[in-house]
């Protein structure tokens, strides 16, 4: 335990690499079972996820599926641990953690030399299955993986038109410039026509709705990406009215992700869009799905 404890010792190792000189001593013994495969870790940190609240309702739903139950992590994590040897278990401590210091991995250039377009298509689709999915369609796949730098730009072009956004998946917000201004507004908007809301300073809030689905399906996500359906369930009645879903009135005719700043409150504790001062959304449509 004292040699585990020598990471916090300041200059001292880190902790993965103090777990890596403890079990150092005991690689030359056979390991219990043959070796972990990487898809086999995913799978069991999918199960350790899954037993947490804040994880996403698709990913608990996966993991039930494939094994009927989610594991705790001690129970998961041990199992792995005593297969791996000890340059192995550095490194699966620091995947855990997220930290791969000293060590530093450039994201956007480890997922560019998979596919010139990968950094791109996650951005616009915030998923990596979903990024890799549209690798596979027609356009995209006769691409080069890795084309000539100056070609780069137009087939980057020609490939925005094949993309289009997909509900149940979030889509990368929209750029935009802050003006610094009245003058520096009118600047920015040029010719074009512009329109004026009061800004309510909420919370970023993406909406799809899929009317294919039971129920008029409502998923949302927050300003990180993460699926927050089920944080924020209390607010879906007041959207169900706000955008008349289920009624003659509803404008959406099959699916819809909407984005804007969210901003919920009542003095008497209850979401009701119809009260004064109960919901706010204020925003824009970004796709109307056929």
């Amino acid at each position: 335990m004292k040699d585990l404890q020598r990471w916090k010792t300041s200059g001292g190792l880190d902790f993965a690499s103090s777990v890596e000189r403890v079990m150092a001593t005991t690689d030359c013994e056979s390991r219990a079972g043959r070796e972990v495969t990487l898809e086999e870790l995913d799978d069991v940190l999918d199960q350790i996820a899954a037993s947490s609240s804040f994880s996403s309702a698709s990913l608990r739903e996966r993991v039930i599926t494939k094994h009927g139950r989610s594991i705790r992590a001690d129970e998961g994590l041990s199992k792995v641990f005593r297969v791996l040897q000890s340059s192995e278990t550095k490194w699966m401590i620091r995947i855990i953690s997220k930290n791969y210091s000293p060590a530093r991995v450039p994201e956007t250039l480890v997922m560019s030399r998979f596919h010139f377009l990968l950094p791109d298509l996650l951005r616009f689709q915030n998923s990596i299955p979903a990024a890799v999915g549209l690798l596979g369609s027609p356009t995209i796949w006769h691409m080069p993986i890795q084309p000539a730098v100056d070609t780069c730009d137009e087939l980057k072009e020609v490939a925005s038109r094949e993309l289009e956004p997909q509900a149940g998946i979030m889509t990368a917000r929209a750029t935009h410039e802050k003006a610094r201004s009245i003058r520096h507004c009118c600047q920015l908007a040029g010719p074009r026509r512009m329109s004026v809301e009061r800004k309510y300073d909420g919370e970023y809030c993406q909406i799809h709705i899929d009317l294919n689905k039971s129920g008029a399906a409502i998923k949302t996500f927050s300003k990180s990406g993460r699926d927050s359906t089920s944080d924020r369930m209390g607010i879906h009645r007041a959207l169900r009215d706000s955008l008349e879903l289920d009624t003659a009135g509803c404008k959406i005719k099959k699916r819809c992700i909407l984005e804007g700043e969210l901003l919920v409150w009542n003095d008497d504790g209850r979401i009701e869009l119809r009260a004064p001062g109960a919901v706010f959304f204020s925003g824009c449509i970004i796709s109307l799905l056929n």
